[in-house]
């Protein structure tokens, strides 16, 4: 499954095996070689979790696309954009780590500001 995943999305964006590799190599910080893209994509090896997180992103899909978990690419837009959405909520859980106190705290309020019906104690 996950071969053929990434074989789709790396078709679908019109890049080469070579260029995958060369994108991965950069996102992991060490030389991935074109065979073991070749490899992931034959489904002779499995790529390792931080090669496998690296390939999504290239790629602009979720690991649970590659993986089989969902069938829905983030590139597609969906009618509701509800892929966009989880994509963004995903980026920015990622990201969360890497904020600062003050970027934490600005984004705090931007989300209360935006959406102030989901921080109201609501009575039981």
């Amino acid at each position: 499954m996950i071969g053929s995943r990434i074989r789709e999305a790396r078709e679908l964006r019109g890049m080469s095996q070579k260029e995958l590799a060369e994108k991965i190599s950069k996102k992991i910080g060490k030389k991935l070689s074109v065979d073991a893209v070749g490899s992931y994509e034959r489904e002779k090896r499995k790529p390792p979790y931080d090669t496998l997180v690296a390939i999504a992103d290239v790629l602009g899909v979720s690991v649970d696309y590659l993986t089989g978990r969902s069938d829905v690419l983030c590139g597609q837009q969906a009618e509701d954009d509800s892929e966009e959405f989880a994509s963004l909520v995903t980026a920015m859980f990622r990201a969360q780590g890497r904020l600062t106190k003050e970027e934490r705290e600005r984004l705090i309020k931007v989300l209360k500001a935006g959406w102030p019906e989901l921080f109201e104690e609501r009575a039981e």
